[in-house]
């Protein structure tokens, strides 16, 4: 987006042009100022820009090589409209600038801060800018040191010809004391200095920062200052100026006055004189947080490897994706190796590629976290089972870009989890055909073809009867439970009417209701809601829930079944006045053998509510339970509603 034109710009343009700097050649004073700038405020580029009437000329630019380009496309335009800096923290977020070719493109400007550069007389002929590839914003310091030295270039235009202006910043002493005033304001360490070592001057900020005074720092080698083992390194860093390149973020250690040390971070540049111009700023706090950072990230990478936990992190913008240590391992790959989303696929063999795949897809879809269970195959060929849990992370538009995540070996775990539901199956179908026959000696007894029993004996046998059931009932839930983990629960939808189901699994437990002093009360809707699902498996469900409601309700209490549409689903809830859960159990309450001790009397096993889940999920649907500890609890479930 273009900028607006000033209302004075026929007479900007013509103050512009009587400067006669348009087109000239560059020159050192205006470059070492655009130099100070990139320093001062650390940004990669830094500019003296001149907005012509349809381009913007650069009279000294660090860090970018074109000359000029379109005014359209210039933040300088922008710049030029006011008093004050300009400051574009993330031009992709500005609708301004965030279609600019010069954001979207080459140099790929997202950060900017511009002073414009007013005449006396009012004129803005362009701005000292500093740009950054990324966002940004200025300190306090840092946007008074821009503002001071944009008046510097200001004086150097008013100043005349270039034959009149000095030829370099601060290399001629006899001519610093038209930038003392900038040099002492600096909020950062300024040093002016030789390549032999020797401090030539120094600005004030050394005696607020480290103790000494200008006086006792002048004339003496500033190795003098520099930790011993620092003093190599720093010697290095002076043959990297002396060739004749930059040095910018080296960091070493200076003695302060009352003998402690402080770590400095250093920007230096050479100029043709061979003077030393460096700016520091004092690095210690960030050098202790940065140590005690790496000695955090340590301690969690050795506590990873302990617990067999890895971090992953996946770009979705550029689809990249980044493994932990940990994870590595967990893989069994080469950590030199960088693998893309889709070689991490690769790992999973299709029937968890696909589960991978849409968790993932649906976790972006809901803004949502995710937490999955699948098998995998290292790069060595060995067949294992993770769980793999993640968190989105959003741009500032709300979008999902990126999710952060561990993934954690389960395989001892899971392989136990099996053996288990072996175990419980085998031992389920052993039990299966003594039982029958149990069964079917207690009903020939009971039928009285083996003679009539007496009043005492037919008790006994009713009261064998109803444990015999209760253990068939524990066989079916353990055959149940270990189809369950072996993915193999077998479901046959079909359209069944929910509330009819409903009131199925009503009568079957009116009697243990009535039998506690417990009112059941069935809300129906008058017309069937019909619903996609397995009758036999939705009335076990309801019994399971209608179950627990009556056994942990007290006396005289009410459970409640309610049956209602909601959207493009059918819904069962049911509700109780019992003593309600604990939060910390809620999440737990669908765990496979766990019993809560609430209520009347626990009894069973802890498999209801697992299976119950079981098949609702097998359905396509959702269950979940809602409590609040001494005010009952709410169990639901919906499936789909079928068509017509």
């Amino acid at each position: 987006m273009g900028a607006e034109i000033p209302p004075d710009e026929d007479a900007r343009l013509a103050a512009l042009f009587e400067t006669g700097l348009l087109d000239t050649p560059p020159e050192e004073r205006f470059d070492d100022l655009a130099r100070l700038a990139q320093l001062i405020c650390e940004t990669p580029m830094a500019l003296v820009s001149l907005v012509d009437r349809e381009r913007q000329w650069f009279k000294a630019r660090c860090g970018l090589e074109p000359t000029e380009t379109p005014r359209e496309h210039a933040f300088c335009a922008h710049a030029i409209l006011g008093d004050d800096i300009l400051e574009v923290e993330d031009a992709r977020q500005d609708p301004r600038f965030a279609d600019n070719p010069l954001v979207t493109g080459p140099p790929h400007i997202r950060f900017y801060a511009g002073a414009p550069l007013r005449l006396p007389s009012g004129e803005a002929l362009g701005t000292l800018c500093v740009l950054d590839e990324r966002p940004r914003r200025l300190t306090g310091d840092q946007r008074m040191a821009l503002a001071r030295l944009a008046r510097q270039v200001v004086e150097l235009v008013v100043a005349g010809t270039p034959e009149k202006r000095p030829t370099r910043l601060l290399g001629r002493f006899e001519t610093f004391e038209t930038y003392r005033a900038l040099f002492e304001a600096a909020p950062v360490l300024v040093v002016v200095a030789n390549l032999e070592g020797w401090f030539l001057h120094v600005n004030d900020r050394w005696e607020q920062l480290l103790g000494y005074t200008p006086r006792e720092l002048l004339g003496r080698p500033f190795l003098d200052f520099v930790h011993p083992a620092d003093r190599e390194a720093t010697r290095l860093e002076l043959s990297v100026l002396a060739a004749g390149r930059e040095v910018s973020g080296y960091r070493n250690r200076y003695r302060h006055a009352n003998g402690s040390w402080r770590w400095l971070t250093w920007h230096a540049i050479l100029d043709r004189g061979g003077l030393i111009y460096a700016v520091a700023f004092d690095s210690t706090a960030l050098s202790e947080l940065t140590e005690r950072l790496a000695a955090s990230q340590d301690r969690l990478a050795r506590t990873a490897r302990m617990a067999r936990v890895g971090g992953w992190d996946i770009d979705l913008v550029h689809r990249r994706l980044h493994w932990s240590e940990e994870t590595y391992r967990i893989h069994e790959a080469d950590p030199g190796w960088e693998p893309s989303f889709d070689d991490a696929l690769r790992f999973y063999p299709p029937e968890a590629r696909s589960v991978v795949v849409e968790t993932l897809r649906d976790a972006i879809a809901g803004r949502a976290s995710f937490d999955f269970e699948v098998p995998f195959e290292t790069a060595r060929g060995e067949r294992r089972w993770v769980r793999a849990s993640g968190e989105p992370r959003f741009d500032l538009g709300g979008k999902v870009v990126a999710f952060h995540g561990m993934l954690m070996d389960v395989s001892e775990q899971k392989e136990a989890e099996l053996a288990k539901d072996r175990l419980l199956s085998t031992v389920s179908h052993e039990l299966r055909t003594p039982l029958t026959s149990v069964f079917g000696a207690l009903r020939l007894l009971q039928s009285g073809k083996l003679g009539e029993l007496d009043a005492r004996g037919r008790q006994m046998v009713e009261v064998a009867i109803r444990n015999a059931q209760r253990l068939s009932r524990l066989v079916d839930d353990l055959l149940d439970i270990g189809r369950t983990g072996a993915g193999q629960l077998a479901i046959r939808p079909e359209r069944a009417d929910l509330a009819e189901l409903v009131r199925e699994a009503g009568s079957s437990v009116a009697e243990a209701a009535r039998s506690v002093g417990v009112r059941l009360t069935l809300e129906l809707p008058d017309a069937p809601l019909w619903a996609t699902a397995d009758p036999t498996r939705i009335v076990q469900v309801l019994m399971n829930l209608l179950g627990n409601a009556i056994k942990f309700s007290p006396e005289g209490s009410e459970v409640v079944a309610v049956v209602e549409p909601r959207g493009e689903m059918a819904t069962v809830t049911v509700i109780d006045e019992g003593p309600g859960l604990p939060a910390e159990a809620i999440p737990r309450v669908f765990d496979r053998f766990l019993q809560l001790p609430a209520g009347r009397a626990q009894g069973g096993f802890g498999l209801g509510l697992p299976i119950s889940k079981a098949i609702v999920e097998a359905h396509g649907g959702r269950i979940g339970i809602e409590s609040e500890e001494g005010h009952g609890a709410r169990a639901w479930f919906e499936l789909p509603l079928a068509g017509a």
